[in-house]
């Protein structure tokens, strides 16, 4: 009955096909209009119809026809619901990361849109343009695991990922003129931002880190700067190994990000590594131990730069030496210096 309400749509363009001796037709549709392309598809056989289809309840049981294109979320209960994953012409590990700053407009007023936000056509749209975008397009399969970022919290896309078995390899793709929480898993991720001031960890693994457009980035690390050495690949890309300690974080590529942190250094920025002349180091011969000392004195402590010759920084009278601040002396932590 479903089928045949659709007959006379199916008959006219069939009938402007024929009339114009059309050689290659291309069919999509969202939702139920995915359905009806899928119906359509059925009973067009011919090599020259290809379809796309978005967020399509299964509507046809042929799941071998290699004219068409199901793409879907995962996280989209109704495309989720139609057993999908386990068709050859769907994509099978699609997820978006909508956070609940889109519950709302820009203007701050609820949307009142009771859909799901993941079965939006607007989200596919935008999601299949970032994809088209991508650096990584060439890359990315039916079945790649791939989040769609679309949220201010990093949590939301760590919780994707830790919660499908293996955690695999994963491509995300950051929004467009925000600031970006990226956080990969225990694979070999690929990790874009585009603008905005992003903050990226790739986690485990071998990962491809780019900050895109902005210039206030950050790539994350777990350990002190101790254990990682560098290798400058290019003017904006660098190879970060993790050479020593439990070595988990593995061997990242960083371009187009500024600043790095590591768990005893936060935004060592990447231009002082770039300008170094060194090709290929440690960490530690950039941000590394200053020679400092520390001079108690009736009216308060003093840390003399040694390396500049000069008495730098006055501290309040009274304070601990395991409580000294010398940050501000030398862009570097207290568990570093040489005193």
């Amino acid at each position: 009955m479903f089928e045949s309400l659709f007959n006379s749509l199916f008959d006219s363009p069939n009938s402007y096909i024929a009339n114009n001796s059309i050689s290659k037709i291309w069919v999509t549709g969202h939702s139920l209009g995915g359905a009806v392309v899928e119906h359509f598809m059925e009973n067009n056989i011919g090599d020259q119809y290809s379809a796309v289809t978005f967020a399509s309840p299964q509507a046809t049981l042929d799941g071998d026809d290699t004219r068409i294109l199901n793409i879907g979320y995962e996280n989209d209960i109704v495309y989720s619901i139609s057993g999908f994953s386990d068709k050859n012409n769907s994509t099978t590990r699609f997820f978006t990361a909508i956070g609940s700053e889109h519950d709302v407009d820009e203007t701050g007023i609820p949307t009142g849109d009771f859909t799901p936000k993941e079965h939006s056509i607007l989200g596919y749209v935008y999601s299949t343009e970032r994809i088209l975008k991508s650096q990584f397009y060439n890359q990315i399969k039916k079945d790649s695991f791939v989040v769609i970022d679309q949220t201010d919290k990093g949590d939301d896309i760590k919780d994707i990922i830790s919660s499908w078995f293996g955690d695999p390899d994963t491509f995300i793709l950051g929004e467009d003129n925000r600031d970006d929480e990226l956080i990969g898993g225990q694979a070999d991720d690929f990790i874009e931002a585009l603008g905005g001031n992003d903050f990226i960890e790739g986690g485990q693994g071998n990962d491809n880190l780019d900050g895109g457009q902005g210039d206030n980035d950050v790539a994350v690390f777990t350990q002190i700067l101790d254990n990682y050495d560098y290798r400058i690949i290019n003017e904006n890309t660098l190879e970060v190994i993790h050479a020593r300690g439990n070595q988990q974080d593995g061997t990242d590529i960083l371009k187009n990000i500024e600043n790095i942190n590591f768990s005893n250094l936060k935004l060592g920025s990447l231009d002082d590594v770039f300008s170094s002349g060194v090709e290929q180091d440690s960490f530690s011969s950039i941000f590394g131990a200053k020679p400092i000392l520390i001079i108690p004195g009736i009216g308060g402590t003093f840390a003399a730069d040694l390396e500049n010759g000069h008495m730098d920084w006055l501290l309040n009278r009274g304070v601990a030496p395991e409580d000294l601040q010398i940050d501000p002396l030398v862009n570097t932590a207290l568990p570093n210096l040489q005193c």
